[in-house]
């Protein structure tokens, strides 16, 4: 493996946005990098969006509730 392709390589740490998971960045840079494990301008913390089930309409009917919906609405289009 080529040693230059691994030096501009990002270290990519992904999280929720659970309570638990707020300092994570924080941390990381705490006790990584002074211990040399991982060079800081190479740390990069994506957070997903939080997870709202009101947006997700699918997820909070019941099958048959959803069957009727989509039948009626197929039929007025």
């Amino acid at each position: 493996m080529n040693i230059d392709l691994l030096r501009t390589n990002k270290i990519v740490i992904v999280t929720d946005n659970a309570p638990s998971h707020n300092k994570v960045e924080n941390l990381t840079r705490l006790m990584l990098v002074p211990d040399g494990i991982i060079n800081g301008n190479k740390l990069m913390l994506l957070r997903l969006e939080p997870y709202i089930p009101m947006q997700k309409g699918a997820e909070t009917c019941s099958s048959q509730e959803c069957r009727r919906t989509w039948r009626s609405e197929s039929k007025s289009s």
